[in-house]
């Protein structure tokens, strides 16, 4: 296919280019070098006949549709057979994906990148495609901003596309793509902004139309019964839900118990609490289906009433997806009133709501797991919980059993068999008692003036937890697929490189060290046999704070920590290790337990907060040297560094104003300074930035 914008910028014909896009007519590009039905098509109607009034297309038996589609920086229009199937005005702005059924021309699935976004914006969009159906239409339609969270995701999604220009989007510019999913374009339209510095230089348009044979996506083997009938007709109104609807080996439905080796099943009820998204309940109950033990009898999804819509039900507004979803399934569902009040709707209303619902449902259980529907579990979650619930009944020092860990990176953790405990976890995969749901959480939900805090969020106080710890596994057993694009992409920066085990269950060593004092002993035994790394290095390389060639023996950072809440030089050292770094979490008394490269343990000391600071100072080998110096301006504007961070750089940005700066004659240093001046870039993307930190390192002995 022609790439003709491209060869014209690379040629230096700015000119040439400029009478191009002044021109009525588009580059559009087709499966049939444009002899098929692409070309430009007048504007569109405002409004258009709803999307479910008229017949399917099969029954009308055509053998071909015509697809429309508009795409500007004001708005977002498709068009099947006359229907309008998206139509977008205003926030949110970025790149829509809409996936349509050809053979009734409906749409089946709709997902946008936001523009806000700088991390992380293509994840759910990659996601959805790469479990969209082979034959499924495909339609890219940008609406602004979606050219400056361009990263190397979005350059998978565009390449399993064959899209010619989605990579190099400029600023301002206008995309709009027809594709089959693995199969060919079947058009392409694109259009540059030259004048997009011209702040109040209108964007261009693009208007284009194409030819779509009217036959199914695929065609699975034929079958009588109800549950073959009821996957059929899921599978052709809604799309992205990968081996549900796969033709040839669709995932097994309803869901058939497989005992634990020992012949059990897991005894507690399995509470999934679905904030009404069809596809990521999904993903969450096809992964909960892998776990040996489960007991369909014992698994729920609460949800809230309908009387929400805004927050449980799709698009539409009626919640018909998610029914005919747990339908499928054949899943118990029971919808609770989690009404928002005057703070607002938030997870941790309908977590309470959902918990008071159990409680009643299951009144016999005496612990219960709770997992959220955004996380992908792992095939040996219900065996980790199974050997740890347990450990709940013998020591009153525990609040719960957590299957996540704060520091779950996949450089950082390794052992599948290793258990820890700490103060806090993050939110996704609980196993929790009765009596701490109604003596401790349920009264403090309702209490605050704003949203419901999540339980996450509970756990980290220290007047709800009162000393008491929980249980994690070194290697999380969820992974959160679900990333918030309202912080402007910090949770993505945060989460995207967690671990999660993989594998079948595996036997837990060390669990009869995990009570105290036990577990308090054992640390120290730890520290006796570790070798003390010099906290110094911190200030000169943060790779060389743990040596290159280290092997698998333990290694201790000690960091200067006066208190629970004076996290800075924890956060500095976190920084360098690649973990999370805006606070001090998910310790056992001032000590984080990590894996070091050479596989072995890595036990990082606050001191002297912590009660075994001064038992480190007089053994172990080596002198103790802590990181007492802050993070650097340049860390804490970036956050945390993992190893292979995703973060695009401002090469990326100024890349997306290469044809505007090249038609206003600024070359790379003066698009800089002016991109500096309008905010879209920090000074400090163009220039080397010197560490700036408290250097008061100090020596013990």
């Amino acid at each position: 296919m022609s790439r003709v914008f491209y060869d014209t910028v690379i040629a230096g014909s700015v000119s040439r280019l400029a009478a191009l896009l002044l021109s009525p007519v588009l580059v559009l590009h087709t499966a049939t070098d444009v002899a098929a039905a692409a070309a430009v098509v007048p504007d569109l109607p405002a409004v258009a006949a709803d999307p479910d009034d008229g017949p399917e297309l099969w029954q009308l038996k055509p053998s071909e549709v015509t697809l429309e589609v508009a795409s500007s920086g004001q708005s977002c229009e498709v068009w099947v057979g006359g229907r309008l199937l998206l139509h977008r005005l205003g926030p949110p702005l970025g790149l829509h994906a809409l996936s349509v059924n050809p053979r009734t021309g409906r749409a089946t699935g709709h997902v946008t990148a936001p523009g806000g976004v700088p991390a992380g914006a293509f994840v759910e969009m990659a996601a959805f495609i790469a479990d969209l159906q082979p034959g499924s239409v495909i339609v890219l339609c940008q609406h602004s901003d979606a050219e400056m969270v361009l990263d190397d995701t979005s350059d998978e999604v565009f390449r399993s596309l064959n899209a010619s220009f989605g990579s190099d989007l400029q600023v301002r510019s206008a995309l709009a793509l027809v594709v089959i999913k693995d199969g060919p374009v079947l058009a392409e339209g694109y259009r540059p902004h030259l004048a997009a510095l011209e702040l109040n230089s209108p964007a261009p348009s693009v208007r284009l139309a194409v030819s779509v044979p009217v036959e199914a996506p695929c065609q699975p083997p034929i079958s009588t019964s109800t549950s073959y009938r009821l996957r059929l007709e899921f599978c052709e109104r809604y799309d992205g839900y990968g081996s549900l609807c796969d033709c040839h080996s669709p995932l097994p439905l309803p869901p058939v118990p497989r005992p634990f080796a020992d012949g059990g099943l897991f005894p507690f009820p399995v509470v999934v609490v679905s904030a009404g998204r069809p596809r990521n309940l999904h993903r969450c109950l096809a992964s909960l289906l892998a776990n040996p033990g489960l007991d369909p009898a014992r698994l729920i999804v609460i949800t809230a009433s309908e009387s929400v819509n805004e927050y449980t039900t799709d698009d539409s507004g009626n919640g018909e997806e998610l029914r005919r979803l747990l339908q499928l399934y054949g899943v118990r569902w029971h919808p609770v009133n989690a009404s928002p009040g005057s703070g607002g709707f938030s997870g941790g209303l309908l977590q309470r709501a959902a918990l008071q619902a159990a409680l009643s449902l299951f009144p016999t259980a005496e612990k219960l797991v709770l997992l959220e529907d955004n996380v992908v579990v792992s095939p040996d979650v219900l065996s980790f919980f199974q050997q740890t619930h347990h450990l709940l009944d013998v020591d009153i020092s525990l609040y719960g059993v957590s299957a996540g860990n704060e520091l779950g990176y996949r450089h950082a953790v390794s052992d599948r068999t290793a258990v820890y405990r700490v103060d806090s976890a993050p939110g996704g995969a609980w196993l929790l008692t009765r009596r701490l749901i109604t003596d401790d959480i349920l009264p403090v939900w309702g209490r605050s003036e704003g949203p419901e805090p999540e339980l996450s969020e509970l756990f980290r106080r220290a007047d709800l937890r009162l000393g008491r710890e929980c249980i994690i596994p070194e290697v999380p057993r969820f992974y959160r697929f679900v990333f918030n694009q309202s912080d402007n992409g910090t949770d993505y920066l945060y989460h995207w490189d967690r671990a999660v085990s993989e594998g079948p269950p595996v036997a837990l060593r060390g669990l009869e060290d995990l009570p105290l004092p036990r577990y308090r002993r054992h640390l120290q035994a730890l520290i006796s046999s570790a070798t003390k790394l010099d906290g110094t290095q911190s200030r000169l390389d943060c790779s060389e704070i743990v040596p290159r060639n280290a092997t698998a023996e333990p290694l201790l950072l000690s960091v200067l920590m006066m208190s629970g809440s004076d996290g800075v030089s924890w956060q500095r050292a976190a920084a360098c290790l690649g973990l999370w770094d805006r606070d001090a979490r998910g310790h056992h008394a001032g000590v984080w337990r990590l894996r070091h490269a050479g596989g072995g343990p890595l036990l990082v000391l606050a001191v002297p907060f912590s009660p075994l600071a001064g038992y480190a100072t007089l053994h172990g080998r080596g002198t103790m040297l802590l990181v007492s110096a802050v993070r650097s301006r340049e860390q804490r504007r970036r956050g945390r560094w993992p190893p292979t961070p995703p973060r695009p750089g401002p090469d990326r940005v100024l890349e997306r104003y290469r044809w505007a700066a090249a038609a206003a004659g600024l070359n790379r240093t003066l698009l800089g300074e002016e991109l500096v001046r309008r905010g879209v870039l920090d000074h400090h993307d163009l220039t080397e930035d010197e560490d700036d930190g408290d250097l008061r390192m100090q020596e013990m002995s």
